[in-house]
């Protein structure tokens, strides 16, 4: 369909139609969409988009909604609103809808939402609401610190997109006493080289691998589930990361990495590869679709209950059982990358969470960059007497 475009340039807005809708840029430099409904009026959507292709999205969407014969309009705007989404409960939800998140984490956002902010402020309109409110609301929140803060944050978050979408002058959810709690991040175990290998007898041969390639790859254990066998080349070493496994809504859901970052090539050292050769031999089907790491009981994906008590087991030997998560053996991944001397966006790209920009700059050096650090944590382990490679004399 045609649509109407308006764009800022030097100060002045280019038009050119598009029939039943029209986009424009707003002094902000976000991009506000307006729609013809079946019934001739023009409605501006419930908030403002990031770039130009998300608005006109948008707009077909609205269009695909009248020929399926599914749209309805808009809760009606008051005079004083350049918008018709002012109450809270539909805007909140178109900006969650168009945030571009995890589907767990959109789950988890929902959940707050719908259980914390909606049953307070859903039939509020955004101009109405007062830092009064907002700290009443904070005040009388019972539930735990994280789930609190989680919910001033998504709150807050909405109206600062109210702001940027010039519905508002300033925001109201500024709670000094809210801002100035943050949330106590669990320190990660501190782990060593002897303590990994340690670890990784104590699972015993199903999940050895498992733990080496965590603690020595530096995976997500999400990355790590999804694997196959045909994302591993035993000849170069190199494990590509391409996906991941998460339970959403009570189901097990594979998708792409948490970041772009995340999709990388990953050069595992001898001290992990030699152990997932012997792994795959015994434990992989020949079927290049075949996972890496299965449960005991079937080839389906390991679990987070067989995750976690592999964990409980390796914490156990190490004498600190129920102190290890499978995070720590990334973080300590991370550590050991910087005591062996890697550089910073070569760490960020082995690692896989570089921002985008930094992920575009070195993505094209990371695979002789990674290659070098796998050898450098081989000589590591070997200095730590962990790892035995034919030839040496030790």
């Amino acid at each position: 369909m045609t649509k109407e475009v308006s764009v800022r340039d030097t100060g002045e807005r280019q038009r050119r139609e598009r029939g039943s809708g029209s986009i424009r840029q707003l002094a902000s430099g976000r991009w506000q969409a307006r729609f013809r409904g079946p019934d001739g009026t023009m409605r501006a959507a419930g908030l403002t988009f990031g770039d130009k292709d998300a608005a006109d999205a948008y707009l077909e969407m609205q269009e695909a909604r009248v020929k399926a014969g599914v749209w309805e309009p808009p809760v009606p705007k008051s005079k004083s609103d350049e918008y018709t989404g002012t109450l809270i409960k539909p805007y909140a939800q178109a900006w969650l809808d168009n945030h571009d998140v995890r589907p767990r984490t959109r789950e988890h956002y929902q959940k707050l939402l719908d259980r914390l902010i909606f049953p307070v402020f859903g039939k509020q309109r955004l101009a109405d609401v007062t830092p009064s409110a907002v700290r009443t609301w904070w005040r009388g929140l019972g539930e735990t610190p994280t789930q609190r803060q989680h919910a001033y944050t998504i709150l807050r978050a909405v109206f600062t997109q109210a702001v940027d979408d010039e519905i508002l002058n300033r925001n109201p959810v500024h709670l000094k006493e809210a801002e100035g709690k943050k949330r106590e991040r669990r320190e990660a175990a501190e782990l060593t080289p002897e303590d990994i290998a340690v670890m990784a007898d104590a699972v015993g041969d199903r999940y050895k691998a498992l733990i080496l390639c965590a603690a020595w790859g530096g995976f997500r254990s999400g990355e790590l589930r999804a694997l196959r066998r045909r994302d591993y080349d035993p000849k170069t070493r190199e494990v590509k990361v391409e996906r991941g496994v998460a339970r959403t809504k009570g189901e097990l859901r594979i998708g792409p990495p948490k970041s772009r970052a995340g999709r990388r090539v990953v050069t595992l050292p001898l001290v992990a590869a030699e152990p997932l050769a012997e792994h795959m031999k015994q434990f992989v089907g020949k079927s290049p679709d075949a996972l890496l790491f299965t449960s005991r009981q079937s080839d389906s994906f390991l679990s987070e209950a067989t995750l976690w008590v592999t964990m409980q087991k390796a914490g156990k030997a190490l004498g600190r059982e129920g102190e290890i998560r499978a995070h720590d053996l990334r973080h300590f991944a991370g550590t050991y990358l910087g005591q062996v001397n890697t550089p910073q966006p070569d760490i960020r790209a082995r690692m896989g969470h570089s921002t985008l920009a930094a992920s575009e700059i070195y993505q094209h050096s990371v695979r002789g960059a990674d290659k070098r650090a796998a050898e450098r944590l081989d000589e590591l382990a070997k200095a730590e007497r962990h790892l035995r490679v034919v030839g040496d004399d030790a």
